[in-house]
């Protein structure tokens, strides 16, 4: 697409620079391919990891404005990745993250989560998003994150800001 701010990495993301084994999610959905909870298949791959505050260059972290994570049940390990106390980033980072805590290995709670981005300022607000086609549709209602008040412990998509308020 032409994208000069793009820099593709051929690691996955991590807590720590090493090696993870990827368990394909399949044919029908390899998005769901993951680090985490998957048995080994015949299209496992043992992959190279690391932090992604190693990947990013100190000039990336001071730009970044968003950070989009879908990492099918890794998403504590790559934020704990990101060293976020850093202060390389900007004070209106904003991280939106897929979560799915029914796949995580320590049965960690999507409170615990919100508790530990709570640490580095970060507040959490879910963001609808709409699974039907007729939600994309010119003229469809759109919503806005709204502040978490009790974390789901299904999938949601929550973008975590250091705004204070009850809605973005």
């Amino acid at each position: 697409n032409r994208a000069s701010n793009v820099r593709i990495v051929a690691v996955a993301a991590a807590d720590r620079s090493g090696e993870v084994s990827i368990a394909f999610g399949g044919d029908h959905n390899s998005g769901s391919s993951s680090i985490v909870d998957g048995s080994p298949n015949e299209r496992s791959r043992v992959v190279r990891s690391e932090r992604l505050d190693r990947v990013l260059s100190d000039e990336e972290r001071r730009r970044a404005r968003l950070i989009k994570i879908d990492v099918e049940g890794a998403e504590q390990e790559v934020l704990a990745g990101l060293d976020l106390g850093s202060s390389l980033y900007r004070n209106d980072l904003e991280l939106v993250v897929e979560i799915t805590p029914e796949r995580w290995p320590d049965r960690a709670s999507a409170a615990d989560l919100v508790r530990q981005m709570q640490v580095y300022g970060f507040n959490a607000y879910r963001l609808e998003e709409p699974l039907r086609f007729r939600h994309y549709l010119p003229g469809a209602p759109t919503g806005c994150p709204v502040r978490v008040a009790s974390p789901t412990v299904r999938y949601a998509t929550l973008v975590f800001s250091r705004l204070d308020r009850d809605a973005l």
